[in-house]
């Protein structure tokens, strides 16, 4: 009797749960993140060091931080940023240390978050990219070694231009992966 009342909810809650919400829990996120550094490492016609190619990747980990931190790891974000690095020839970890720390700010508020309003993560969205670029900044200027010289004025342009150009593209990026998460099979422990 006892042993019945212990596993007739654990047997409801499995048949509730079908592999392709389990499937879709776990790669989903890590799809969307290989899709953004993919697209992020294209070359559009445009220089990669111009003001119009936003870094695909920050709002893809953000949104799947605040949407699903239970499914997206903190080792997720440093191996995402170990690649980047490789890909943008940037000193390795600078990228990986920014990303780890954006998932952290985007976990660690995902329960006030998920019940709040896109212009409130867009907020949270913003200071924390303001800090990713600052790390990623402050990694670089120092592994390069001039950190208080004129040389760091067209990196801090830059590092602008990416706050500015990130944070506007959050917002698509935002409601494409909120229309892509609605429209699949929710698992049960998403949330």
């Amino acid at each position: 009797g006892q042993l019945v009342s212990v596993v007739a909810p654990l047997i409801r809650r499995a048949n509730q749960a079908s592999p392709t919400s389990y499937l879709y829990a776990f790669t989903l996120p890590l799809l969307t993140m290989f899709l953004a550094v993919v697209l992020g490492s294209i070359p559009w016609g445009v220089n990669q060091n111009s003001l119009f190619v936003p870094d695909l990747l920050a709002p893809t980990l953000f949104f799947w931080g605040v949407h699903q931190p239970r499914n997206v790891s903190i080792l997720i974000a440093f191996a995402f940023g170990l690649i980047t690095d490789i890909i943008d020839n940037t000193p390795l970890g600078s990228q990986a240390l920014a990303y780890m720390v954006m998932l952290l700010i985007a976990k660690s508020q995902a329960s006030t978050l998920a019940h709040l309003g896109l212009f409130f993560k867009w907020g949270l969205f913003v200071l924390s990219i303001i800090l990713f670029v600052a790390l990623k900044l402050l990694v670089s200027l120092g592994f390069y070694g001039h950190l208080a010289t004129v040389a760091t004025w067209p990196a801090a342009l830059f590092s602008l231009q990416l706050v500015l150009v990130t944070s506007v593209a959050y917002v698509g990026i935002h409601l494409l992966l909120a229309a892509i998460n609605s429209a699949l099979p929710a698992p049960y422990f998403s949330r």
